[in-house]
């Protein structure tokens, strides 16, 4: 893994320096899972370094992959419904995670109880917590699952979708303007619905809400173009290294309708304002963040149209490369790195340079065949498999590779 500071490039990165990992990683020293899925119980204490989990599909592998992205993010990165995840005929599910972080160690836990009023209960330090932004960025995680293969392909809310989770992790300022703003919008668009069937509306309401879309979408417009503008530096570089080939160059670049300057708030303002008939007779709003898209190019060409499936796949894997380097440098820990059966979408090559570039952080890998990695490179591998549907965990390597050492390189 490497590190970029501000307005260095690739190619003139040539200063190299070590440091002790072990003060900067983010890990996870202990997972448990009570009623979770296909578990009934589940405890272990993943290696700090690559952790393979492999088993047969619908064995329960990426069970364990979603309580981890759950307790970092507060969601499931399969299902919008919270019951999903609670086993069959229990009334509620549990998971929790031991966390190392730089010098302190703190566990986070969530309680799922589809039946109660408050369905998701989530405590830090045995603590519960009352507000959803105090857990983001207690565990920084990046997931990169086959969905995200279709960030590039499908359509713009994918994109938006994978942004606003990538800045959350590590701008309290950003999560909660987002928030705000899905909360103006939703009530915008309400009375924009309301016009539809009574043909009146109060333009009062309308100007208040537009006044929260412009203040929080401002704020939202600037974080996403400095974020992209990172992720587009680190991305590339790794394009490069993967691709092996000098003459393809990755690009992503922040489509927005409005400049980025001091003048931004009245001009969302304006922008609101001089859509809102459309808004009307459409019921509702048009313009605005919501509806923003990234531009993903290889060699000025978007990619999702003129890029092969391998081009597509090394796109994505570079741009999940990037986050975990952008995690790094705002958070100054290196986060936890979710990989969700995705090797076998990849070729040997890709695999082995994803390894090699991912050795460095606390990785989990699940695979339905062991052949997918090079099992070599990893320091604890769990089979997964199902006894009366309940899920199980065999544990085969116990001691650390000898591949993992305590410094890290980073460009300077």
């Amino acid at each position: 893994m490497y590190i970029f500071q501000e307005g260095e490039a690739g190619d003139n990165a040539q200063k190299l320096l070590c440091y002790d990992l072990h003060l900067y990683i983010m890990n996870i020293e202990f997972v448990q899972l009570r009623n979770f899925r296909n578990y009934e119980e589940l405890s272990f204490s993943p290696s700090p370094g690559i952790n393979v989990i492999y088993g047969k599909n619908g064995s329960g592998k990426t069970n364990i992959i979603e309580a981890i992205h759950y307790l970092s993010l507060g969601k499931s990165h399969r299902t919008n419904s919270d019951r999903d995840v609670v086993r069959n005929n229990e009334s509620f599910a549990f998971c929790s995670a031991t966390v190392r972080k730089a010098n302190t160690k703190i566990e986070i836990s969530l309680n799922l109880s589809p039946n109660e009023k408050k369905v998701k209960n989530f405590s830090i330090a045995k603590k519960r917590i009352n507000r959803f932004h105090e857990l983001i960025g207690q565990l920084q995680c990046v997931i990169f699952s086959p969905e995200d293969l279709l960030v590039i392909k499908e359509g713009p809310q994918l994109r938006r979708k994978l942004i606003d989770m990538m800045i959350s992790q590590i701008s309290t300022e950003y999560f909660i303007a987002l928030q705000e703003y899905n909360s103006a919008l939703n009530q915008r668009n309400a009375i924009l619905r309301e016009y539809k069937k009574t043909n009146v509306y109060d333009p009062n309401m309308i100007d208040i809400f537009d006044e929260q879309l412009a203040k929080y979408g401002t704020v939202i417009i600037t974080h996403r173009a400095r974020f992209i503008d990172e992720l587009n530096r680190i991305a590339s570089y790794y394009y490069e290294q993967i691709s092996h080939n000098e003459h393809e160059k990755l690009s992503i670049q922040y489509a927005s309708s409005l400049k980025i300057d001091s003048e931004l708030s009245r001009a969302y303002k304006k922008l609101l304002l001089s859509n809102l008939q459309n808004d009307l007779f459409r019921g509702t709003t048009e313009k605005g963040i919501h509806r923003e898209d990234l531009d993903i190019l290889l060699n000025t060409k978007e990619i999702k149209v003129f890029g092969s499936q391998g081009q597509v796949r090394t796109a994505a894997l570079c741009i999940k490369l990037a986050q975990v380097e952008l995690f790094k440098k705002h958070s100054g820990e290196w986060p936890v790195l979710l990989l969700d059966d995705v090797m076998s979408e990849l070729d040997v090559e890709r695999r082995r340079k994803m390894m090699e570039l991912t050795g460095k952080v606390q990785t989990f890998i699940t695979c339905a065949d062991e052949s997918d990695v090079d099992i070599q490179l990893a320091d604890r591998k769990y089979y997964i498999y199902q006894e009366n549907a309940n899920g199980k965990m065999k544990k085969f390597i116990e001691e650390c590779n000898s591949n993992i050492s305590n410094n890290e390189l980073i460009f300077e």
